[in-house]
């Protein structure tokens, strides 16, 4: 059984979507063209990797949402 402390768990998080968010704000727009390697063979711009994990991201989405509905439960919270 894994045991979480959520209020340190939630501490981090918002510590992680400061920084995120400060980094983002901090982008100007040739930075957005910037290449960046990821240690495979293929190098994407900043644009690309924010591109990939917004989609990424989705794709989470609509996995748990359609798994919550199997279950009989609201998908999204809308």
């Amino acid at each position: 059984m894994v045991r979480l402390d959520l209020p340190a768990f939630r501490s981090f998080a918002q510590a992680v979507y400061a920084a995120t968010d400060s980094y983002l704000a901090g982008l100007k727009p040739e930075d957005l063209d910037r290449p960046v390697e990821s240690g495979s063979e293929r190098v994407r711009s900043v644009n690309g990797w924010l591109t990939l994990f917004g989609v990424h991201a989705a794709n989470h989405t609509g996995e748990i949402s359609a798994i919550k509905g199997l279950q009989g439960l609201k998908g999204y919270a809308l």
